[in-house]
């Protein structure tokens, strides 16, 4: 999983053990089979990886702007561990900023760790000693935002929407290699990611977004 531990990513880990128990991210090559989960990210990766349940699990800082080292690692934890079952790109950062005043930095950094991350991180697992040969999958975060117009929120959206593209070409180009490739397209969940867009939008946007979800806005349970 990669991610810094302020969205969705946070929440995989601490769902009462489900994650775990399911064996979602597990590591079949041992006898009998463990439950092991591999985090990739910032130093937020640290904090998440505190709330793993049961044991076995590696944690495994990175720079994801450090595209070159993302392949490298992979084959790293492939020599440690054994072949990887799936990976779920969670990384992403929500820049709420009129295109006016976007920088060139804003706009890297956006599209930086969500969708230049992404392609190191599918060159790295998609190698032949890394993936597993039985057949594997690839999970992209993508978001509501690449679908639906929101203001202030072009880049973050722009990104988002290049993961769906990217989605369903990787899903042909892989699927010689039985990779499964596939993309959640999530709305507002009740993260810390999500608090701090409430800290920084107008109340009044924050009210009308709340207004959009009949049913309330999501919790990572759901």
């Amino acid at each position: 999983i990669s991610g810094d531990g302020m969205g969705g990513d946070l929440y995989l880990v601490k769902l009462d053990g489900d994650l775990a128990r399911l064996g979602i991210v597990q590591v079949v090559d041992d006898d009998p089979p463990t439950n092991d989960m591999f985090l990739v990210g910032g130093q937020g990766a640290i904090y998440v990886g505190k709330f793993l349940p049961g044991t076995g699990h590696r944690v495994y800082p990175l720079d994801l702007y450090q595209y070159q080292d993302i392949p490298p690692l992979f084959a790293q934890i492939a020599r440690e561990v054994g072949r990887l079952d799936g990976l779920f790109h969670a990384a992403g950062i929500t820049q709420i900023m009129s295109t006016k005043l976007l920088t060139d930095e804003d706009f890297e950094n956006v599209f930086g760790t969500s969708l230049k991350a992404a392609f190191s991180l599918i060159r790295g697992f998609s190698h032949r000693d890394v993936r597993h040969a039985h057949g594997s999958s690839f999970v992209l975060m993508s978001s509501t935002q690449a679908m639906k117009g929101v203001s202030g929120s072009a880049a973050y959206g722009a990104s988002r929407a290049g993961m769906l593209g990217a989605t369903r070409n990787w899903a042909v180009e892989l699927a010689s290699l039985k990779i499964r490739v596939n993309s959640i397209v999530a709305g507002l969940v009740k993260t810390p990611m999500e608090e701090h867009l409430k800290g920084v939008l107008p109340p009044a946007n924050s009210e009308g977004n709340a207004r959009a979800y009949p049913l309330g806005i999501g919790e990572a349970e759901d």
